[in-house]
């Protein structure tokens, strides 16, 4: 599964920097998303860590209150991290982390039904 961006504003700031999050737009195209991003960086990184991308990182975050799961590019490991507010994991492929979110909100749905 190819990673697809929503322009290539967001493709480039994707591939060198600074690292970021990027979150899908219903059309499943990657879109650089700027509050996610500050809040994420204020959160899991310091001053200290390295502000511009190593890599792309396939991510699964789930928001621990609503147990929502979101797919998002992370492109910095730095970024990577979970907290009391989010559990975030790793996946090898944009496609792992998309069936696990699919698997998550299938679970979601059939228990609240």
């Amino acid at each position: 599964m190819p990673v697809k961006f929503a322009d290539p504003f967001d493709e480039k700031l994707a591939r060198i920097g600074p690292s970021a999050l990027f979150t899908q737009t219903h059309e499943g195209l990657l879109q650089f998303d700027l509050f996610r991003t500050r809040e994420w960086r204020r959160r899991f990184c310091t001053e200290d860590d390295v502000v511009t991308n190593t890599s792309f990182c396939h991510c699964v975050c789930i928001d621990r209150t609503t147990q929502w799961p979101l797919y998002v590019l992370l492109t910095s490991k730095a970024l990577v991290a979970s907290d009391d507010r989010t559990k975030t994991t790793q996946y090898s492929s944009m496609k792992e982390a998309l069936l696990k979110v699919a698997e998550l909100k299938r679970a979601l749905f059939t228990s609240t039904v």
